[in-house]
């Protein structure tokens, strides 16, 4: 039986991937006005790559940026395994190392692309006469991305702790996932309301 929580989950995952990846890959992080003497305003786009930065702190935030998108792919590999594991064995060790998995390296990818995009904004230059830098819809997404972010760890915290608790419980008493909440079997075989 599919698990309603667990996709709508899945659809909050997708929305912060999908903003993560796209913000990433997009080139347009900063605006880049310049304005030369003899002609009018100019504008280039800078994106999220190795070939035109200003300093080996813009490269190694570009490399924490594409570790962190990385990351994120990992996750959704992560939640269509743990989707795939909840359909045939749910609340099994493979569950929750799954969970602790996706928890784990969404706060590692979060914390990777803070640290990127801080080093992005820091090595940003302009001269006050010529040229300024704006930011571009492409930092944006990354910072809504990383505003989803905490949601996605919190819910799957949740679920870790439920299913810790249920493998817990069925191993204590392994008969009641078994019986219904409704009614118990008497030892003379009658059945009886209970309120369990």
């Amino acid at each position: 039986m599919v698990d309603l929580k667990l996709c709508f989950y899945g659809i909050s995952l997708l929305i912060g991937f999908l903003l993560h990846v796209v913000g990433t890959v997009s080139n347009s992080i900063f605006i880049y006005y310049f304005k030369p003497v003899w002609v009018e305003k100019h504008l280039a786009n800078f994106g999220i790559d190795l070939g035109y930065w200003w300093g080996p702190s813009a490269k190694v935030a570009v490399y924490t940026c594409l570790l962190s998108s990385i990351g994120q792919n990992l996750v959704v590999v992560a939640y269509i395994f743990l989707f795939y594991e909840s359909q045939n064995h749910q609340y099994s060790r493979k569950f929750i190392y799954l969970l602790k998995f996706i928890k784990y390296m969404l706060l590692a990818s979060t914390l990777l692309l803070i640290v990127g995009l801080n080093l992005l904004t820091l090595s940003a230059k302009w001269d006050e006469e010529h040229e300024f830098v704006r930011y571009g819809y492409s930092l944006w997404l990354l910072v809504a991305s990383i505003c989803i972010s905490p949601f996605n760890i919190l819910v799957v915290r949740r679920f870790e702790e439920s299913a810790e608790m249920k493998q817990k419980l069925t191993k204590i008493y392994p008969l009641t996932s078994e019986i219904p909440n409704d009614f118990v079997v008497l030892k003379s075989g009658y059945s009886k309301m209970s309120d369990i």
